[in-house]
């Protein structure tokens, strides 16, 4: 055996005892991980945020349904004018904004629920 074969497999060998040390802590360690709970302190913060990010929430939902409300006129006034490319690219607009309300919505209701949950108490 020539110096190459003998350093090559003496690397192979270690790879293999690291890697196989390594997959075994890690599958160790995925057993024994759990997320930790918020302390109350945090939980009393967040519970002080709500109202703000509720109000947030309803000014951009206001805001959202007045561009909707502006796209749509010019997404017809476009359409009259017969300007088609325009009129396509406000109906790719009007369905963002669509998108953006509907995940504003979403955001309220979980806004809610956590604080249904957790802000009930105090």
């Amino acid at each position: 055996m020539n110096i190459r074969t003998i350093a090559a497999a003496a690397g192979l060998t270690t790879a293999l005892a690291v890697g196989a040390g390594s997959a075994a802590f890690a599958a160790d360690e995925q057993t024994t991980t759990s997320a930790p709970a918020p302390s109350a302190a945090r939980i009393a913060e967040r519970c002080a945020k709500v109202p703000a990010s509720l109000a947030r929430i309803d000014a951009a939902q206001a805001k959202a349904g007045t561009n909707l409300a502006k796209l749509a006129e010019a997404m017809s006034k476009a359409e009259a004018d017969g300007r088609t490319k325009r009129a396509e690219r406000l109906a790719d607009a009007t369905e963002r904004i669509q998108l953006r309300i509907d995940r504003l919505a979403t955001a309220e209701t979980r806004v809610q629920a956590w604080a249904a949950e957790h802000c009930a108490a105090g």
